[in-house]
């Protein structure tokens, strides 16, 4: 089951360090910020339906650099980034009837869809934490709060695929919609990186913060094109080979900086634009 999952993680009061708070919903509620109003909304409407609705907040987990896609989109730089380098803001977990299903949910800022999409790619893929209950999660963010408390209302009524079919149909029109936004994105943190990083004492989180977005990012546009069913017969006529050639050059064109630029990105010692794009 999936609560027999999270259960075994292990939060900060309990000196910890797989997540931030893992327990009910309604406990969680009382420790929300002032400003993450929208939440407090959302998470109210669940618990009148599902009072006994857990969260597992913060959700921190490692690279897995066993799985095959990790190693086809060959970004090495994800493989520099030790320990639990990646992170889900949060799962809901929702029972009824002997039935679960689990919410990936991302906060409310833009492209959150994007990076809660490989988040689950992540958590699911062969040999991770969530493969077997893949078909019973569903995910989400919160830029549009009438489709999320909707989905929610709905969690039991269709299967968990019909769902993600509908909030995939809100998010985005096609593939190339979403690989165009996922572009966007890396360039604009590639774009910012040196300016954020290079004033820090510390650069570490803001480096690892980088890398594990543009790994994020390219595992999405690696996977969603390689699950996309219509593509691999319009395109390819069938032929997984010719879809996974293209798939991987989708991923390769997500534009990022170099781990040891990041690095050296100290003082007026910047890198130039050839050296930093890519390795």
């Amino acid at each position: 089951m999936i609560l027999d999952i999270l259960t075994t993680f292990n939060d900060v009061r309990k000196n910890g360090d797989d997540c931030l708070f893992n327990g009910y919903l309604e406990d969680y509620l009382h420790l929300l910020d002032s400003h993450e109003e929208y939440l407090q909304v959302l998470f109210q409407q669940v618990l009148q339906k599902y009072p006994n609705a857990r969260v597992c907040v913060g959700f921190r987990f490692a690279i897995n650099k066993d799985v095959v896609s990790n190693q086809i989109i060959g970004y090495k730089d994800a493989f520099k980034l030790e320990g639990k380098a990646l992170i889900c803001p949060f799962l809901i977990y929702l029972t009824k009837d002997g039935s679960e299903r689990l919410f990936l949910l991302t906060r409310n800022k833009r492209a959150s869809y994007l990076f809660a999409k490989s988040l689950y790619f992540c958590l699911t893929e062969p040999t991770s934490i969530f493969e077997t209950y893949k078909n019973d999660i569903v995910t989400l963010d919160t830029l549009d709060m009438n489709l999320a408390a909707e989905v929610f209302e709905e969690a039991f009524d269709k299967p968990a695929g019909i769902l993600q079919k509908k909030v995939d149909q809100a998010k985005y029109t096609s593939y190339e919609s979403l690989k165009a936004d996922a572009m966007s994105i890396a360039t604009m943190v590639k774009d910012s990186a040196f300016d954020l990083i290079r004033p820090l004492d510390d650069k570490t989180p803001m480096i690892r913060e980088s890398v594990g977005a543009w790994f994020l990012l390219k595992k999405l546009v690696y996977v969603q094109y390689m699950v996309n069913k219509a593509i691999l017969q319009s395109r390819y006529q069938g032929d997984v080979k010719k879809q996974r050639a293209q798939a991987r050059e989708n991923s390769k064109a997500i534009p990022f900086i170099a781990y040891s630029e990041l690095w050296r990105c100290a003082g007026d010692n910047l890198p130039t634009d050839k050296e930093a794009i890519t390795e």
